[in-house]
């Protein structure tokens, strides 16, 4: 009897056990993304934008590692960083994430997809130590792709270097969660496959390459073939809007003529002195617009030719990309220089536009579009960059606010000072922006001072030096409190500021907010000065 009950006992415990189990095995089961960072930095402490990112994503995203085993001492510990942030990227999106790590120079088709699919290469490293000494080529890429879009960063993109007192230096990853949501956020809201680049685009498209590729240098004999493969994937994705037309005039003088008219192209060679000259010239016309392809730079592969490619369509096509327009002073030189140099006989030289470096950088990413207050926002402008703005009248105030109330974005660079630099030296004169008032509706003021810190950029200051062979003029370097530099701490808000090691601020005024009409305000500093 005391058998049979310890039987049934231990039957029942065991059921109980088992259940308790499949219970246990139930309630974990929604937990595959619950993951605890122990390390004291938090690196792997994924933020909540980056969750609802990977939480949203509808397709599988692969995220392609290409990294050599053989590489620099210094990159080898950075590597498992990467990969311990990528399992967090796949386990957080419920495997909607798929990553494949590749060591491109263990396999040689391995190495020629990555160039010629992604444009990635290796880097050349330095090898010293008491084992072996000189260069490695090695791979540290990351690739992330959605359909047929991808964003790729190379070396330089990923590490950050800074030498160290003892004269070494340290290697790190720059803010990797960043530039990784960052490019998801990039090939999946903005994703649109060439096929249907092309479907949206209204005029035909031709690729017209001038190259004699027997006659090509060392340096580009890989460029031909690549030219050819770039323009294949083209054409099965644009069809009949995509016409490719190669030509190769070694030995018809005619057509050397007739391509010089019609493109300009003209026989290059290596250097001044070069023996050998050779045709090596890209070009895109999409209607009326023509287009000159850069060959004949470092690492030209079907991938990175494809990319200009597509990148120029899509500045062509409505809808691709956003539109940012840039509103910025016309220079023009000052009245009393103007009237001396007319007073010499001699006509003054007109002054570069202001700002063209901001909007090359922009169109990277962007339609940028030039905006004139004058007249209401086009309704295509998405956001609106204010640089700079002087003497703005009501009529610009007026369609400026009303662009904003319908729902536009904007971005106001307003200061108080201008500098400038003549023979009597360096000045700082007051300028007028029009934006008072405006600015102070929703508790922004500008007030009319200047910033000064401790912690600022070095100005060079003339001295005057008594020396045996007469008074000489040279040059020290003194500290500049106006030319403020806004490092670690000041940089408030890392999600913006993340790839800046440091940000300089010169003749700045500073901003205050009236807490009562600021209330409605999401304010967020994203600079500040020091202490």
């Amino acid at each position: 009897m005391d058998s049979k009950k310890r039987s049934l006992s231990l039957t029942v415990t065991l059921g109980l056990i088992a259940l308790n189990l499949v219970a246990f095995n139930y309630l974990i089961a929604g937990w595959t993304t619950a993951r605890v960072d122990l390390t004291e930095e938090g690196l792997y402490s994924i933020s909540p934008a980056t969750r609802r990112l990977l939480g949203s994503l509808d397709d599988e995203l692969t995220i392609y590692g290409y990294f050599s085993k053989r590489t620099h001492p210094k990159l080898s510990p950075l590597v498992p960083e990467i990969v311990d942030l990528l399992d967090e990227y796949r386990a957080i999106s419920r495997d909607r994430v798929y990553v494949e790590l590749i060591d491109p120079g263990e396999n040689e088709a391995a190495e020629q997809e990555a160039a010629d699919r992604f444009g990635v290469q290796s880097t050349p490293f330095r090898l010293a130590s008491k084992y072996e000494s000189g260069i490695v080529n090695a791979y540290f890429a990351l690739v992330i792709r959605y359909g047929d879009q991808y964003v790729r960063y190379g070396f330089d993109d990923l590490i950050e270097i800074e030498p160290t007192p003892d004269g070494d230096i340290d290697v790190r990853l720059r803010n990797l969660e960043y530039d990784l949501t960052r490019a998801i956020k990039k090939v999946v809201y903005g994703f649109r496959s060439t096929a249907e680049l092309f479907e949206r685009i209204e005029e035909p498209v031709r690729l017209t390459v001038i190259m004699t590729p027997d006659a090509m240098p060392e340096l580009f004999q890989d460029v031909p073939q690549a030219v050819r493969l770039a323009a294949e994937e083209l054409k099965e994705a644009g069809g009949d809007k995509f016409t490719y037309e190669e030509f190769d005039p070694s030995d018809d003088e005619q057509q050397q003529d007739d391509l010089m008219r019609l493109y300009g192209a003209r026989p290059m060679s290596l250097g001044l002195f070069g023996d050998e000259s050779f045709y090596l010239y890209g070009f895109l016309e999409t209607g009326r617009r023509l287009e000159q392809l850069v060959l004949t730079a470092e690492e030209v592969t079907a991938a990175t030719i494809r990319e200009a490619i597509e990148s120029s369509l899509r500045r062509l096509t409505p809808g691709f990309l956003k539109t940012v327009g840039v509103v910025a002073p016309t220079p023009s030189i000052p009245p009393e220089v103007m009237m001396q140099l007319q007073m010499q006989g001699r006509m003054p030289p007109q002054p570069p536009p202001e700002f063209e470096q901001v909007k090359r950088v922009l169109s990277q990413d962007y339609q940028v579009r030039d905006v004139n207050l004058d007249a209401a926002v086009p309704v295509e402008i998405d956001t609106l960059l204010v640089l700079k703005p002087t003497d703005l009248a009501e009529r610009d105030v007026y369609h400026l606010d009303q662009y904003l109330m319908r729902g536009g974005r904007v971005i106001v660079c307003v200061g108080n000072y201008e500098t400038q630099f003549d023979p009597s030296g360096l000045r700082v004169a007051p300028v007028t922006t029009g934006l008072d008032g405006w600015l102070e509706h929703f508790g922004v003021e500008v007030p009319r001072t200047l910033v000064l810190d401790d912690r600022n950029q070095p100005l060079p200051v003339p001295e005057l030096r008594r020396t045996p062979l007469g008074t000489l003029r040279t040059w020290r370097m003194a500290p500049y409190p106006y030319l403020v530099e806004v490092r670690e701490d000041g940089l408030a808000e890392r999600s913006i500021t993340a790839r800046l090691d440091a940000v300089g601020v010169y003749w700045a005024s500073p901003i205050t907010l009236d807490e009562d009409k600021s209330k409605e305000l999401e304010v967020l500093p994203v600079l500040r000065s020091s202490g």
